[in-house]
């Protein structure tokens, strides 16, 4: 009988997360993109005008350029380590990315920043040390850390932008200088997400969840757990998911969605035969992409009702 009882509890949850999927949200599509099956996709980005997606395999190794209209990819770079936080121009025409080299001991290792011209093919070496942070655009500027010194700093009047996560705390460009955040003052922090104004930033305590705060750590937003929240294009929401694990395995993932007040939380998929994982919003139109488990890359339409 409890087992009973308990399965229709479960019934009744779903059918719930289910009704408000479809009250403020509604998925109206959703496509996994035609790669070959022995490809397995890490996470995946549109590019600023919505027309392509650039992605890295599983282990961060390389990074393709997928175009929706032609339904082609090519390979970008084949370097090791060069999807992990690789950076797009506002105009689209330039990807740059870091890229370690190992030498015959560990002392030896390096790592540089490359810039990509998308149009001609162009690489350039932009950058070279021990220690680089990942790079970031400022004014169509590839800008990047060597150690604590800011390398092609921007002018004073440039946009906010998101170098990294340092020392568990959150870097900054603001007005061509480097700032560090913590919001909470003593808060370890992953998954930072500039919002399409540059005024907000969400991002993830180890400790407390995700949350919602100005770029200079005030009026903070809690969002209670809410995995790798990113914007949708008008700022308006946060699209995450939410991992199950059985404290060895990821058992289940789903997207969600919150409105960035820390209101009308929504439920977006229900799929227990998918894991879903590591969504990106496209910054033109209202499209989702994410990578499942087992390496797949799917794209959701959703509308927003009001």
């Amino acid at each position: 009988m409890k087992t009973f009882v308990l399965a229709i509890l479960a019934i009744l949850s779903m059918l719930t997360e289910l009704s408000l999927a479809q009250g403020k949200w509604s998925l109206k599509e959703t496509e996994q993109l035609p790669f070959e099956p022995s490809m397995r996709w890490g996470t995946a980005r549109f590019s600023p005008d919505g027309s392509k997606l650039y992605l890295t395999s599983q282990s961060y190794n390389g990074i393709w350029e997928y175009t929706f209209e032609t339904r082609v990819t090519r390979k970008i770079t084949a370097d090791p380590g060069s999807g992990y936080a690789f950076a797009l121009s506002a105009d689209g025409t330039t990807l740059s990315y870091r890229r370690s080299i190992d030498g015959n001991h560990p002392r030896d290792r390096k790592q540089e920043i490359l810039s990509v011209d998308l149009r001609t093919g162009v690489t350039r070496k932009l950058g070279s040390a021990r220690t680089l942070s990942a790079p970031t655009f400022q004014d169509s500027r590839t800008v990047f850390l060597e150690g604590s010194t800011l390398r092609n700093a921007p002018p004073k009047n440039a946009e906010v932008a998101l170098l990294e996560i340092d020392n568990q705390k959150i870097a900054l460009l603001v007005g061509g200088e480097r700032k560090t955040l913590d919001p909470f003052e003593n808060g370890s922090y992953i998954w930072p997400a500039l919002s399409p104004d540059g005024k907000r930033l969400a991002a993830y305590d180890m400790d407390r969840g995700a949350f919602v705060c100005e770029i200079h750590g005030s009026a903070i937003v809690r969002l209670g757990r809410a995995d790798r929240p990113v914007w949708t294009r008008d700022g308006d929401w946060l699209v995450f998911f939410k991992e199950e694990n059985d404290g060895h395995e990821i058992t289940g993932s789903d997207l969600y969605a919150i409105h960035g007040d820390g209101t009308e939380r929504t439920r977006l998929t229900f799929t227990p035969d998918r894991i879903e994982l590591d969504p990106f919003c496209s910054p033109v139109d209202d499209r989702i992409v994410c990578r499942t488990l087992d390496g797949k890359i799917l794209v959701f339409t959703y509308e927003v009702h009001p």
